[in-house]
């Protein structure tokens, strides 16, 4: 498992994936859909097992994200271990305003 979980939009996949690699160049294990899918997995499942294995779960928020069901799952799912890292300005969803 990995140590950190990146939650983002589609639309930010760049800095996503920009983030993960600074992360990892810092001895951080990082878990990023587009790079970690286990062929055969169940998206949802896996998903849920990630972000309750990690130590860390960093939500990219942006004008995509705050609408995205995915990202207000993961935000709420990782409870105490959520750091939100806001993009551009935006309207954070409840309960993470």
């Amino acid at each position: 498992m990995a140590d950190t979980f990146i939650s983002y939009a589609r639309e930010d996949h760049d800095t996503a994936d920009r983030l993960r690699r600074l992360l990892e160049r810092s001895g951080w294990s990082v878990w990023l859909d587009s790079e970690a899918m286990r062929g055969g997995s169940s998206f949802r499942d896996e998903i849920e097992e990630q972000v309750r294995a990690s130590r860390l779960v960093i939500v990219l928020w942006s004008r995509h994200s705050v609408g995205s069901e995915w990202v207000r799952a993961e935000a709420a799912l990782a409870g105490k271990k959520l750091l939100p890292v806001r993009l551009e300005e935006c309207h954070l969803p409840m309960p993470f305003g």
